[in-house]
Protein backbone atom coordinates (compact mmCIF):
# COMPACT_ATOMS: atom_id res chain seq x y z
CA UNK A 1 0.00 0.00 0.00
CA UNK A 2 1.46 3.07 -1.09
CA UNK A 3 0.88 6.34 1.04
CA UNK A 4 0.20 9.76 -1.77
CA UNK A 5 1.20 12.77 -1.01
CA UNK A 6 -2.03 14.63 -1.56
CA UNK A 7 -0.50 17.68 -2.26
CA UNK A 8 1.71 16.83 -5.16
CA UNK A 9 0.08 13.61 -5.92
CA UNK A 10 2.98 11.81 -5.94
CA UNK A 11 4.00 8.91 -3.48
CA UNK A 12 5.24 9.95 -0.02
CA UNK A 13 8.51 7.93 -0.99
CA UNK A 14 8.33 7.83 -4.73
CA UNK A 15 10.11 4.90 -6.41
CA UNK A 16 13.74 5.67 -7.12
CA UNK A 17 12.97 6.05 -11.20
CA UNK A 18 10.42 8.86 -10.33
CA UNK A 19 12.79 10.56 -7.93
CA UNK A 20 15.71 10.36 -10.55
CA UNK A 21 13.60 11.62 -13.00
CA UNK A 22 12.61 15.12 -10.91
CA UNK A 23 16.03 15.13 -9.68
CA UNK A 24 17.11 15.53 -13.36
CA UNK A 25 14.26 17.82 -14.40
CA UNK A 26 12.47 15.77 -16.11
CA UNK A 27 8.70 16.19 -16.25
CA UNK A 28 6.34 13.43 -14.81
CA UNK A 29 3.16 13.05 -16.64
CA UNK A 30 0.03 11.82 -15.47
CA UNK A 31 -3.43 10.84 -16.73
CA UNK A 32 -6.34 10.96 -13.76
CA UNK A 33 -9.55 9.82 -14.18
CA UNK A 34 -12.26 12.31 -12.75
CA UNK A 35 -15.09 10.62 -11.58
CA UNK A 36 -18.85 11.81 -13.65
CA UNK A 37 -16.21 13.41 -16.27
CA UNK A 38 -15.76 12.10 -19.88
CA UNK A 39 -12.40 13.51 -19.85
CA UNK A 40 -9.52 13.13 -17.56
CA UNK A 41 -7.79 15.50 -16.24
CA UNK A 42 -3.71 15.92 -16.71
CA UNK A 43 -1.12 16.03 -13.86
CA UNK A 44 2.36 17.20 -14.49
CA UNK A 45 5.30 17.36 -12.06
CA UNK A 46 8.66 18.75 -12.56
CA UNK A 47 12.07 20.31 -10.36
CA UNK A 48 12.58 23.61 -12.02
CA UNK A 49 15.87 25.14 -11.00
CA UNK A 50 14.39 28.61 -9.86
CA UNK A 51 13.42 30.19 -6.55
CA UNK A 52 9.62 29.65 -5.86
CA UNK A 53 8.93 33.17 -5.81
CA UNK A 54 10.03 34.00 -9.46
CA UNK A 55 8.06 30.67 -10.75
CA UNK A 56 5.25 32.65 -8.97
CA UNK A 57 5.64 35.88 -10.14
CA UNK A 58 5.68 34.00 -13.75
CA UNK A 59 2.49 31.80 -13.07
CA UNK A 60 0.38 34.25 -11.50
CA UNK A 61 0.75 36.93 -14.48
CA UNK A 62 -1.96 35.38 -16.52
CA UNK A 63 -1.51 38.57 -18.90
CA UNK A 64 1.85 37.10 -20.11
CA UNK A 65 0.64 33.42 -21.04
CA UNK A 66 1.38 34.10 -24.56
CA UNK A 67 4.34 32.67 -25.36
CA UNK A 68 4.13 30.23 -21.81
CA UNK A 69 1.17 28.50 -22.44
CA UNK A 70 1.06 26.55 -26.23
CA UNK A 71 -1.76 27.76 -28.02
CA UNK A 72 -2.51 30.88 -25.76
CA UNK A 73 -2.82 33.65 -28.74
CA UNK A 74 -3.76 36.72 -26.34
CA UNK A 75 -4.10 36.82 -22.90
CA UNK A 76 -5.83 39.90 -21.25
CA UNK A 77 -6.02 40.85 -17.55
CA UNK A 78 -9.73 41.45 -16.34
CA UNK A 79 -9.21 41.93 -12.47
CA UNK A 80 -6.33 42.15 -10.81
CA UNK A 81 -6.08 40.99 -7.35
CA UNK A 82 -3.45 38.71 -7.51
CA UNK A 83 -3.57 35.74 -6.22
CA UNK A 84 -6.95 36.31 -6.78
CA UNK A 85 -7.73 37.54 -10.07
CA UNK A 86 -9.53 37.22 -13.86
CA UNK A 87 -8.25 36.66 -16.97
CA UNK A 88 -9.26 36.47 -20.80
CA UNK A 89 -7.23 33.26 -22.59
CA UNK A 90 -7.75 33.50 -26.64
CA UNK A 91 -6.33 29.70 -27.54
CA UNK A 92 -5.68 28.66 -31.50
CA UNK A 93 -7.07 25.86 -32.68
CA UNK A 94 -6.05 23.44 -35.44
CA UNK A 95 -7.99 23.68 -38.50
CA UNK A 96 -10.97 23.03 -38.95
CA UNK A 97 -12.03 24.07 -35.30
CA UNK A 98 -12.71 27.91 -34.51
CA UNK A 99 -10.19 29.19 -31.83
CA UNK A 100 -11.69 28.74 -28.02
CA UNK A 101 -12.28 31.88 -25.47
CA UNK A 102 -12.10 31.27 -21.97
CA UNK A 103 -12.91 34.02 -18.79
CA UNK A 104 -10.89 32.34 -15.57
CA UNK A 105 -11.33 33.20 -12.22
CA UNK A 106 -8.10 32.58 -10.24
CA UNK A 107 -8.05 31.95 -6.24
CA UNK A 108 -5.11 31.06 -4.35
CA UNK A 109 -2.39 31.00 -1.08
CA UNK A 110 1.37 32.07 -1.29
CA UNK A 111 3.57 31.10 2.00
CA UNK A 112 6.86 30.87 2.02
CA UNK A 113 6.49 27.05 1.59
CA UNK A 114 3.57 26.79 -0.58
CA UNK A 115 1.81 28.40 -3.43
CA UNK A 116 -1.53 26.99 -4.45
CA UNK A 117 -3.58 29.18 -7.68
CA UNK A 118 -6.26 27.05 -8.60
CA UNK A 119 -9.07 28.48 -11.38
CA UNK A 120 -11.49 27.88 -13.02
CA UNK A 121 -13.92 29.55 -16.47
CA UNK A 122 -16.56 31.33 -15.28
CA UNK A 123 -17.14 32.27 -19.03
CA UNK A 124 -16.21 30.69 -22.41
CA UNK A 125 -16.18 28.45 -24.90
CA UNK A 126 -14.88 25.00 -23.36
CA UNK A 127 -18.00 22.92 -21.40
CA UNK A 128 -15.39 23.30 -18.37
CA UNK A 129 -12.14 24.66 -17.78
CA UNK A 130 -10.19 24.64 -14.81
CA UNK A 131 -6.86 24.07 -12.78
CA UNK A 132 -4.43 24.64 -10.55
CA UNK A 133 -0.37 25.43 -9.69
CA UNK A 134 1.07 24.18 -6.37
CA UNK A 135 4.51 25.03 -5.84
CA UNK A 136 6.55 23.93 -3.30
CA UNK A 137 10.45 25.00 -2.69
CA UNK A 138 12.96 21.48 -2.54
CA UNK A 139 15.93 23.68 -1.66
CA UNK A 140 17.16 26.08 -4.50
CA UNK A 141 14.72 24.38 -6.58
CA UNK A 142 11.04 24.74 -7.04
CA UNK A 143 8.50 21.41 -7.38
CA UNK A 144 5.98 22.29 -9.56
CA UNK A 145 2.56 20.43 -9.60
CA UNK A 146 0.11 21.34 -12.42
CA UNK A 147 -3.48 19.86 -13.01
CA UNK A 148 -5.36 20.61 -16.07
CA UNK A 149 -9.05 19.44 -16.60
CA UNK A 150 -11.44 20.90 -19.84
CA UNK A 151 -13.71 19.86 -22.35
CA UNK A 152 -13.33 21.25 -25.61
CA UNK A 153 -17.03 21.20 -26.53
CA UNK A 154 -15.78 20.00 -30.02
CA UNK A 155 -16.05 16.53 -31.59
CA UNK A 156 -12.55 15.25 -30.96
CA UNK A 157 -11.13 12.06 -30.05
CA UNK A 158 -10.16 11.81 -25.94
CA UNK A 159 -7.18 9.88 -27.04
CA UNK A 160 -6.09 12.67 -29.18
CA UNK A 161 -6.77 15.65 -26.82
CA UNK A 162 -5.09 13.75 -24.14
CA UNK A 163 -2.31 13.21 -25.85
CA UNK A 164 -2.32 16.66 -27.45
CA UNK A 165 -2.51 17.89 -23.32
CA UNK A 166 0.51 15.94 -22.11
CA UNK A 167 2.94 17.57 -24.95
CA UNK A 168 1.51 21.13 -24.24
CA UNK A 169 2.03 20.49 -20.69
CA UNK A 170 5.67 19.67 -21.26
CA UNK A 171 5.99 22.79 -23.33
CA UNK A 172 4.75 24.98 -20.60
CA UNK A 173 7.13 24.01 -17.91
CA UNK A 174 9.97 23.81 -20.42
CA UNK A 175 8.55 27.36 -20.77
CA UNK A 176 8.70 28.27 -17.33
CA UNK A 177 12.04 26.98 -16.84
CA UNK A 178 13.48 28.57 -19.86
CA UNK A 179 11.93 32.14 -18.59
CA UNK A 180 12.81 31.65 -15.22
CA UNK A 181 16.80 31.34 -15.98
CA UNK A 182 16.55 34.23 -17.70
CA UNK A 183 15.64 36.21 -15.26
Amino acid sequence: MRIYILLLGLPAHAEPALEKRLADGLPIVRVVPVAGASAPAVWIDQLIDAPMPKITALISACDRYVGLMPRVYKSLLRKAGAPNHVCELFIDMPFPFSDVRSLITFQGSVSATRVELRYEQTEGDYNYHRGRWLLRPRGNKTWVHYELHFDLAKPLPTWLVTSSTKTSLKKTLAAIAARVAVR
